[in-house]
Formats: C-alpha cells, structure tokens, sequence
C-alpha cells in the first residue's frame, strides 16, 4: 500500500539515517486535499460504524487505543 501511495504522490517517505530499518511516512500536499475531499463520506462510514457503541463505550474504546498506541512507541524506544 505504501508504494502505491507513494507513486501516486500521496504520501513522502524518509528513511531513518541512523537506522535505515525505520522510515517516517508524512502526507503530501495531493494527498491531503484527498482526505479533505474524502472526509465527509468517511464521516458516513464512522457513524455507521461506531454507531454501535454508546458514548461511554467509544470513549473506553479511544482510550485502549491511545493507550496501546503509547506502549507501541515505548516498545520500539526500548529496542533502539
């Protein structure tokens, strides 16, 4: 997926000098008006989505994937 990103310009790669194992992945100026065009039919498919869930529940579930998000990044410190 990163490469067809990439040759359709949505996206710029860096890859890590120190450790060229790692690449940081920013959005391109095309590939940001693309989510901004995008967004409101998103928008459709996460409500219907999510609709599902309570308030409280979505907000528990916010809270586990943050959470899990910042043990990833402590994880990948740990190995560097």
């Amino acid at each position: 997926m990163t490469q067809r990103l990439l040759k359709l310009g949505m996206i710029h790669k860096k890859i890590d000098a120190a450790d060229r194992r790692r690449v940081t992945l920013t959005i391109s100026n095309k590939g940001r008006a693309a989510l901004e065009r995008l967004a409101p039919i998103q928008r459709q498919v996460n409500d219907l989505e999510f609709g599902c869930l309570s308030h409280q529940e979505f907000a528990l579930l916010t809270d586990i994937v943050d959470r899990l998000i910042d043990s990833g990044a402590k994880a990948v410190a740990l190995q560097t």
